[in-house]
Order: structure tokens, then C-alpha cells, then sequence
């Protein structure tokens, strides 16, 4: 998995949420934080195509939280964070959001936010790396059961 922002998010949700309440803390000190959205809480639902005639259908509801922040650093520098998070808990959006704004524009505090992302990224890696092992010791090749059938007639 790369460290491209599309994966800040999920890096950052391998933390125990009252780490990352605490780098947010950290990083907050040094900046202004305006919500631009206010944090929000709710359901979603997922829509997929159905592939034979390609009509829309809901598969269901999530939980979902959405913020947006704007953050200024004590020299002025403005920069936004936002996040959207599968959880029904606002200050956790927030706190990502915030995150998110000080690596992107890189304010006070994103070189620690930078490795809290790093060490994200290396468990999921290592959980991947686990299902994939998990997945080739349980793949089944069908293709040795048409010669046991020939072999039986």
C-alpha cells in the first residue's frame, strides 16, 4: 500500500483512537483549527449496479462522519484537511480532518503525523501480506479434479 493521501485515513485508523486524539491535541497547539463543516454524523447508503442489465440497487446503510477543516499556522499559512470515516463518532472525523490538513499542507507537526501515517501503512501491509498467505494455503485447483475424473473412467 502507497502513501498517497487516499490511504492518510486508513493509516491513521491502525492508531488506537485516543492516540490519535492525542497527536490532534499536539498538532493543535501550534494551529487555528475553523470547521468549514461541521463535523457530521449519519447513515449513508451503498448503491451498486447490478452487472446483467445494469440497474442501481441499495445494498444497505453505514455508519458515516464527515468533517472539513481549515487550519492557520502561527506565520499565517492556511491550509484544509478533510475526512470521511465508516464510525457514527464526530470527533473522530474531526480529528482525521485535522490530521489530514496538517500533512497535506505541511504545517507544524506533519512530520509526526507523517510517521503515525508510516507506521499505519506497515500494519496494513503486514495484515495483507497475512490474508494473502491465509488465501494461497486455502486456493483449491480445480483443475486436478478433471484428471482424477478421467483417471476414474
Amino acid at each position: 500500500m502507497d502513501d498517497t493521501r487516499s490511504n492518510w485515513i486508513r493509516a491513521l485508523m491502525t492508531h488506537p483512537m485516543p492516540d490519535i486524539f492525542r497527536l490532534r491535541d499536539r498538532c493543535t497547539g501550534r494551529l487555528e483549527v475553523h470547521h468549514l463543516r461541521s463535523a457530521e454524523s449519519g447513515l449513508s447508503l451503498l448503491q451498486l449496479r447490478e452487472t446483467a442489465l445494469g440497474q442501481r440497487y441499495y445494498l444497505g446503510e453505514f455508519p458515516l462522519s464527515v468533517a472539513r477543516v481549515e487550519l492557520r499556522s502561527s506565520d499565517g499559512r492556511t491550509g484544509e484537511g478533510a475526512a470521511q470515516v465508516m464510525d457514527d463518532n464526530v470527533e473522530l472525523a474531526s480529528a482525521l480532518a485535522i490530521l489530514d490538513g496538517v500533512l497535506a499542507n505541511r504545517l507544524d507537526g506533519h512530520e509526526e503525523v507523517a510517521s503515525f501515517i508510516r507506521e499505519g501503512l506497515a500494519r496494513l501491509n503486514r495484515e495483507r501480506r497475512i490474508r494473502e498467505g491465509v488465501l494461497a494455503r486455502t486456493r483449491v485447483d480445480f483443475s486436478l479434479l478433471s484428471t482424477v475424473e478421467e483417471s476414474d473412467a
